[in-house]
């Protein structure tokens, strides 16, 4: 179903930060260097990788979501495996039951997860951002 890269969104703008911002990077290994640095690109210059970007979309767009439908088929607290729309336990049980017909686990796999994890993936399904 998504063996293929079919599209492609390229987003451009301006950010400006309204308040503080920092996304941090490793240790310095300057011996004068800052012991919380900032992510830098090759050129030295700060940027914010695509993650940060992602997570903080995926968050925004779940509180939507939830407001809008007020369901848990919309959106579910992904925090952790056991909080997700399809727990272990119940991933185990559609891995048994469709052991032999991989199309048909991925199909009941999508089925019982909410859209945001069919968007920005979760622990059984890959993301498409």
């Amino acid at each position: 179903m998504f063996h293929k890269f079919k599209n492609r969104l390229k987003m451009k703008g301006n950010l400006i930060a309204e308040t503080a911002l920092r996304i941090g990077g490793t240790r310095s290994i300057e011996p004068v260097g800052t012991d919380l640095p900032v992510v830098k690109d090759s050129y030295g210059r700060p940027y914010i990788p695509g993650s940060s970007f992602r997570g903080v979309l995926r968050s925004r767009i779940e509180q939507f979501i939830r407001g809008i439908l007020s369901s848990k088929s919309g959106a579910c607290i992904a925090i952790n495996q056991n909080e997700c729309c399809i727990d272990v336990k119940r991933i185990n049980e559609i891995k048994k039951e469709f052991e032999d017909d991989e199309k048909e686990l991925t199909k009941q796999i999508i089925k019982e997860t909410c859209m945001v994890c069919q968007l920005f993936g979760s622990p059984w399904l890959a993301s498409r951002i």
